[in-house]
């Protein structure tokens, strides 16, 4: 019982809300709206459950004093700043909006210290990270466009033609209004949008495969085990 109750459930549940797409009845679709807000507060109680394993883990590896340990205390810190900031705004709003936005001159904080540390903290660590994409993507593009066969040269070849249309300088008429843009603009609207969408239905198909396992009950991982 403990895996066919969940399993029944989520058969259940699973093929009504598919029925409800195709079932055009007041009724049908306020349950289905009910059952969207019960995963909402599903949700903020994994969110729970996501913070306490969080801790759980760090901190053993704290005690065990596993590798990049120190970082896990970072880790514990961030997150306990960024709780405490936020639940003592809601605590007491016109403390820290004064301190904030007056006494400290912080712009666009709205006297939301958990705002402030969002976006003095996190927003720069994000840009560093994706800045840090790029060197990883020229790493990729040089591997891809090494011409070893007639795909690999069909690739370079594109990819020249849209960077070049892309700068400033190589945008002058060659004949006729006819310059390197419109190439770049040809190629990004044609053979790269219908590439885009295979991919994007391919990966659409694999979704509704994975979730027809899961309500069927061929996929089981989530139960834990299997």
């Amino acid at each position: 019982m403990r895996k066919e109750v969940p399993l029944l459930i989520t058969f259940t549940i699973g093929l009504f809300m598919i029925l409800s797409f195709f079932i055009p009845h007041p009724y049908v679709n306020d349950v289905a709206t009910k059952f969207k807000d019960w995963f909402i507060v599903i949700s903020s109680f994994a969110i729970v459950l996501g913070i306490s394993n969080l801790i759980r883990v760090n901190v053993h590896r704290i005690q065990k004093r596993s590798e990049d340990w120190g970082y896990k205390i970072v880790t514990l810190v961030a997150l306990a700043l960024m709780l405490t900031a936020c639940l003592a705004f809601n605590y007491k709003k016109e403390f820290h909006s004064y301190w904030l936005t007056e006494a400290l001159g912080v712009a666009g904080s709205e006297g939301n210290p958990g705002k402030w540390a969002y976006d003095a903290f996190y927003v720069p660590l994000q840009a560093t990270m994706f800045s840090l994409l790029a060197f990883y993507i020229a790493s990729a593009a040089y591997r891809a466009f090494r011409v070893r066969s007639l795909e690999a040269g069909l690739l370079l070849g594109a990819a020249m033609l849209v960077m070049l249309g892309r700068v400033p300088m190589f945008q002058f008429e060659i004949y006729n209004g006819f310059h390197l843009g419109k190439v770049s603009d040809w190629i990004l609207n044609n053979p790269n949008t219908a590439a885009k969408r295979a991919v994007l239905m391919g990966a659409a198909m694999g979704v509704v495969s994975m979730n027809l396992k899961i309500i069927l009950g061929l996929e089981r991982a989530y139960l834990g085990g299997e």
